[in-house]
């Protein structure tokens, strides 16, 4: 669900609904890594990390950006709605409890989380940079 909700961002046409998409997709990474661990201080770190940095670019992007209209409902949002309730219905047959194990963070059932927690940055080093192109971005080198 997290790499949907990165996508749609992606080709989001509003700063202000990819701000809010991005915000999205750091609250549910937070209840993922909450669900796995039930443990919260892994999800608020991560919560900080990103608000703190991702979102005072995106903020200082918007104060530059002017005001336009949101676009067109395009026909990928119900093909994209519809991966995402699939990709849940699967999701319940993957649970496992972590809260009672101690794994090492580079093997065993961990190495899946850690996974996650490195396209889930990967992501949104893409979406940064997607957001702040030469050519369309606000950001311009003069």
């Amino acid at each position: 669900m997290v790499m949907f909700l990165g996508v749609f961002i992606i080709w989001g046409s509003h700063p202000i609904l990819m701000m809010g998409g991005l915000l999205v997709l750091v609250l549910s990474s937070l209840l993922y890594l909450y669900y796995n661990t039930l443990m919260f201080w892994g999800g608020y770190l991560l919560l900080m990390v990103m608000l703190s940095g991702i979102l005072v670019i995106f903020s200082y992007m918007l104060s530059l950006v002017p005001n336009l209209a949101f676009g067109e409902f395009s026909m990928f949002m119900p093909l994209l709605l519809g991966l995402i309730l699939v990709y849940l219905e699967m999701e319940k047959f993957y649970l496992m409890d972590f809260s009672l194990y101690i794994f090492s963070i580079w093997g065993g059932s961990f190495s899946m989380m850690t996974f996650y927690l490195v396209s889930l940055l990967l992501l949104l080093m893409v979406i940064v940079l997607h957001m702040s192109e030469m050519k369309k971005g606000s950001v311009r080198v003069v």
